[in-house]
Formats: C-alpha cells, sequence, structure tokens
C-alpha cells in the first residue's frame, strides 16, 4: 500500500497562491481537510483535490446568480 502524497500548509498555500494563515484558518475550522502529527498539519492530495472541487462549485453556483460566466 503506497501512502499518500502529503503537503505542509506552505506547499497549499503556494499552490493556491494565497496566504499560509488562509490555510491555517480553512484547516482549523475544518474547510480543508487535514492531518494533524503533533503540532505538524498535513494535507493529504486528496483532501486538496476535494477541497477545490467544493470551491469550484461554490465559485460557479455564484457566477449563476450573480449573472457572470467566464
Amino acid at each position: 500500500m503506497a501512502l499518500p502524497t502529503l503537503y505542509t500548509p506552505e506547499e497549499v498555500a503556494e499552490q493556491l497562491r494565497v496566504s499560509r494563515r488562509a490555510v491555517y484558518q480553512w484547516l482549523n475550522s475544518g474547510k480543508l481537510n487535514g492531518l494533524k502529527a503533533g503540532q505538524y498539519w498535513r494535507v493529504t492530495e486528496e483532501d486538496l483535490t476535494q477541497y477545490l472541487q467544493r470551491h469550484k462549485r461554490h465559485v460557479n453556483n455564484v457566477e449563476e446568480h450573480s449573472g457572470k460566466r467566464t
């Protein structure tokens, strides 16, 4: 069984081009699932992909209601 790819919050922030603080807020609020090993957070590739899919749907719904389409 292969181990999942794990990202640090800093790596997630860099990939999404957001602040580290935003990623930590998402993790602490449960918006982004992650694993906590001691005091350190890790995010699996699967959890990051699921977060992005949920976020994409939310953006599309907002655009439909506001009349914007990109």
